[in-house]
């Protein structure tokens, strides 16, 4: 599956609570509306994957963050997955949100941030992100490079997409101009 990101044919458009989101020039423009991190669903839905992504920053700072969300049971209530963020600041992180658990939700952190030269830091940057998943192994890379692997087997599969948080910059907004996921990389 591939989306050059010419037109929202398999995206929601328009603003929510957290996030507005459109297409312009061949990519789509995610903006984040608020400090709290918004996302935007698409499908299939896959057990078994390699996703990646191409994204642009502009204007950014610090804690400002974008990347994937994945395995989210329900795409039209995307109240738990995974989520795989770079910061502007060239950190990464792999975090499971589970919005049932309790009366917050339960965000736990499978990788805490932490730096990597893979990741091109600061504004006007772009990066290829890349998620893959087999079983409860979840390998992350950055820019064609691995950064680690995790075990987790809180969601065996789910639909994917994309999330933006402006912690920093406000209407901090993030172009991405592919997503390219490719199925049972095991086999």
């Amino acid at each position: 599956w591939s989306d050059a990101m010419d037109n929202s044919n398999y995206w929601p458009t328009g603003a929510d609570q957290f996030t507005d989101i459109n297409f312009v020039d061949g990519a789509m423009r995610l903006t984040g509306l608020t400090t709290t991190d918004g996302w935007r669903m698409t499908y299939p839905q896959e057990t078994n994957f390699y996703l990646e992504a191409v994204f642009q920053v502009n204007d950014c700072s610090g804690n400002d963050r974008y990347g994937l969300i994945s395995r989210v049971p329900v795409v039209t209530s995307p109240d738990r997955g995974y989520i795989f963020g770079f910061s502007c600041d060239g950190q990464y992180s792999l975090r499971r949100w589970n919005a049932s658990v309790g009366t917050k939700g339960e965000m736990v952190n499978l990788v805490d941030w932490k730096t990597s030269a893979a990741i091109n830091a600061g504004q006007s940057q772009t990066n290829r992100m890349g998620l893959m998943a087999i079983g409860d192994r979840l390998i992350l890379y950055a820019n064609g490079q691995l950064l680690t692997e995790v075990r987790d087997s809180a969601f065996a599969t789910g639909y994917f997409g994309v999330f933006v948080g402006a912690r920093e910059t406000d209407n901090f907004t993030i172009r991405i101009d592919q997503i390219r996921l490719w199925e049972d990389p095991s086999t």
